[in-house]
């Protein structure tokens, strides 16, 4: 039995839209730099100068703000050491987790990690890398331990910021714009 002209019209149209429908969902939604970078963790890896040992220092929150308590993992550093630090984030809810870190370091221009210290005079943090532009970024730093008590340290990561605003520095995200994407807050704790 032929179908007729109409009939073949109509299951032109649908094969079509199957098609489109197929194509359309089998798209990676990571691909597209537009969507916003999902973190569920962010550690902060610090290595002694002269050695290979590292402290990590984690943040996890896999259901973000507002929801669980963060877990988070604290380790002692030795005082008045220098360490290098490096950024690891994750975002662990996906069953292939994902490295957010290598989104913003292929991306350096548009984020900006701060780092602001609950006590400056005992600790320091400097930037070691720089956007394209010579603007700082935040994924490596140097890390100067001091003395005394027990401090807290808040990581904010901002993407879409305006790092020519005046005071972006470690600290001070009020004249950036831009979005904040992620926060950690750890605990620095000496080595007695």
């Amino acid at each position: 039995m032929a179908l007729s002209t109409m009939n073949k019209t109509i299951l032109n149209i649908l094969i079509v839209a199957a098609l489109a429908l197929l194509i359309i969902s089998c798209e990676d939604p990571t691909s597209d730099e537009s969507n916003d970078i999902q973190i569920t963790t962010l550690i902060y890896h610090l290595v002694p100068k002269g050695t290979r040992d590292t402290v990590s220092l984690e943040y996890q929150d896999l259901d973000g703000e507002g929801g669980e308590d963060p877990i988070i993992k604290n380790r002692k550093l030795d005082t008045n050491i220098e360490y290098f630090g490096y950024i690891e984030l994750l975002d662990e809810n996906h069953p292939n987790p994902e490295k957010p870190h290598e989104r913003v370091d292929n991306n350096t221009s548009t984020y900006q990690f701060f780092y602001e210290l609950s006590d400056t005079s005992n600790h320091d943090i400097s930037y070691i890398d720089s956007d394209p532009t010579g603007f700082p970024v935040g994924l490596t730093t140097v890390f100067l331990s001091g003395s005394g008590n027990t401090e807290r340290l808040n990581i904010r990561l901002y993407e879409e910021l305006d790092k020519s605003a005046s005071g972006p520095d470690y600290a001070d995200t009020t004249s950036i714009g831009g979005k904040r994407v992620f926060k950690a807050e750890l605990l620095i704790r000496l080595k007695d």
